[in-house]
């Protein structure tokens, strides 16, 4: 007789195997990982920080509840270190994208989030910085994962081995190795699960694919700040503890790169890799959480760098055992049948309007 699993979460990002694992651990259901982490010296494609350009008080309101619960969760994984304190800063060089980071900074300071307005420049029009934020280390997280995927009793399946086929009373499939097992729900969590396994015509209508490109550069001088996100372009710009900066954004690698040397205070970048990938925009901007048709599957995508800390509440939403604000706040971002929620949209980069396909 084959496995039966409550979820099998297909995604090869630190959100989907933790989401896995605290499912496991802390909800006692029976989980199947299947996934596989990119090499640590290759160009990080997406991050992780508790803190982005978001509008919406309700996201501020729900990361001020979870952050703490999601440092806990982190802090027993490995040796504890795998996140570290700091402080971002935020830029614009449009209008819009200055209103969209005056409004934030408003919104945010509501809810305890200390954010600075810093000196424009000739290049800038607005710029913020955000105190005591939160980046995960990913290279030390994705390396203490699988032990503690072990411990917290999932089952774990390398991405490239596994085909995942509708079943039965909307089960899901697994078969691997000439073996196979069921899934009463099947979660695509994340940019490379959704485009693989998801429903071409349901994501077509929720999401915008958008190229991007990712450099890593060899050790180079310090950052204004270890993290810069300039809004406008969605470009990103992450310094690692051994000087090498990650910077990702749509564009060309020269104009990556020359838009990240605005933010050195001395050096010159010399690149050590580069890679493109695709990664999922919601039409509206804003983050998309449940299903769309009878089969089982759950789209999980569009979280942009703050989904990991979202974790713990959608892990309790999969278990029927969220709170009354975070059921309130899953449900506006469950997919709708226009791809557009106009009470949840985001400033979306590039000064794109968001539009129904």
């Amino acid at each position: 007789m084959s496995e039966h699993f409550d979820f099998a979460i297909a995604g090869s990002t630190p959100l989907s195997a933790l989401l896995a694992g605290v499912l496991a651990r802390d909800h006692g259901a029976r989980v199947c990982w299947i996934g596989s982490f990119r090499h640590g010296l290759r160009p990080q494609g997406g991050f992780d920080i508790s803190a982005a350009p978001l509008t919406r008080p309700e996201s501020w309101r729900l990361l001020q509840t979870l952050i703490p619960q999601t440092l806990k969760i982190l802090g027993e994984i490995g040796d504890g270190r795998v996140f570290e304190r700091v402080d971002p800063l935020m830029v614009a060089t449009t209008q819009s994208g200055a209103d969209a980071l005056a409004h934030m900074r408003n919104v945010a300071q509501e809810y305890g989030f200390q954010i600075e307005r810093q000196a424009i420049s000739t290049v800038f029009s607005a710029s913020y910085q955000f105190r005591d934020a939160v980046r995960v280390l990913r290279r030390p997280l994705m390396a203490a994962i699988p032990e503690w995927l072990d411990t917290c009793g999932v089952v774990s399946l390398p991405a490239e081995n596994v085909a995942l086929r509708p079943y039965k009373h909307g089960d899901v499939r697994l078969e691997w190795d000439w073996q196979k097992a069921t899934a009463e729900r099947l979660i695509l969590a994340g940019d490379r699960a959704v485009l693989r396994h998801g429903q071409p015509d349901e994501v077509a209508r929720h999401f915008e694919q958008v190229p991007i490109t990712a450099l890593l550069t060899a050790p180079t001088g310090p950052l204004e700040t270890s993290v810069v996100q300039m809004i406008d372009s969605g470009l990103t710009l992450y310094q690692r503890n051994t000087g090498a900066l990650d910077c990702v954004g749509a564009g060309r690698a020269e104009d990556i790169a020359q838009a990240a040397c605005l933010h050195l205070k001395d050096g010159d970048i010399s690149l050590a890799g580069k890679a493109r990938y695709t990664t999922l925009r919601a039409h509206d901007g804003g983050a998309v959480l449940g299903g769309t048709r009878d089969n089982g599957i759950i789209y999980l995508a569009g979280f942009g760098v703050t989904g990991l800390f979202q974790l713990p509440a959608i892990a309790r939403l999969l278990t029927q055992s969220a709170t009354s604000m975070e059921n309130a706040y899953f449900a506006a971002r469950a997919p709708s049948r226009s791809g557009l929620r106009p009470a949840i949209a985001e400033f979306i980069p590039g000064g794109q309007k968001a539009v129904a396909s």
